[in-house]
């Protein structure tokens, strides 16, 4: 993937990057929703319950569980017509790949450990955020929870370790890294198929 830069701080939101890559459903999104989805958008289940939207940076998973994340894009115009439904990959075992951007400390003895999300994340090489084409602005917060999280890291994306010539867990300033994480199991993560 041409994102997947080492020590860059660029976004793309979450994916898919080992495991059962490839299995989606389909999750409506109500016609009164007004945040288009973006490819590579976390998605949780709206208060409602029968439909999903994009994660917020203010969302936790105490309130909002986690539904998956958005195969591909969906514009808010096409909502207003009726109820759309959204591609999204929903499998709770699969590992996507996810940017920290910031220098906040993320180490070895974060592996494991739940991470929310920020949603509007900026840096170099922020993708479009229009619907023809435009990619994820979701980030992985770099803050472990002290709350339950949407993410759990399983570890540093070995585009980093190879860039690095080594594997080891740091983000220092002006070194973003790539990460790999999981639906975390413990934070309310509800798949609608079984």
């Amino acid at each position: 993937m041409p994102y997947l830069i080492p020590a860059t701080n660029n976004i793309f939101g979450l994916q898919p990057a080992n495991g059962p890559q490839g299995r989606t459903n389909l999750y409506a999104v109500t016609s009164s929703e007004t945040v288009i989805i973006n490819a590579g958008d976390a998605l949780v289940w709206t208060s409602s319950g029968g439909t999903v939207r994009p994660v917020l940076t203010a969302d936790r998973s105490t309130n909002n569980a986690f539904a998956g994340v958005a195969a591909a894009g969906l514009s808010t115009a096409l909502y207003a017509a009726a109820t759309y439904n959204a591609l999204v990959y929903d499998d709770p075992q699969q590992i996507f790949a996810i940017a920290v951007t910031t220098s906040l400390g993320v180490t070895d003895a974060d592996m494991g450990k739940a991470f929310n999300l920020i949603s509007s994340s900026t840096g170099t090489g922020i993708p479009s955020t229009t619907i023809s084409g435009g990619r994820s602005k979701h980030a992985m917060n770099p803050l472990a929870s002290t709350v339950i999280g949407y993410l759990k890291m399983v570890s540093l994306h070995p585009v980093e370790a190879l860039a690095a010539g080594g594997f080891v867990i740091t983000t220092s300033v002006g070194k973003p890294q790539k990460y790999l994480v999981t639906p975390n199991a413990d934070g309310r993560t509800v798949s609608l198929t079984t």
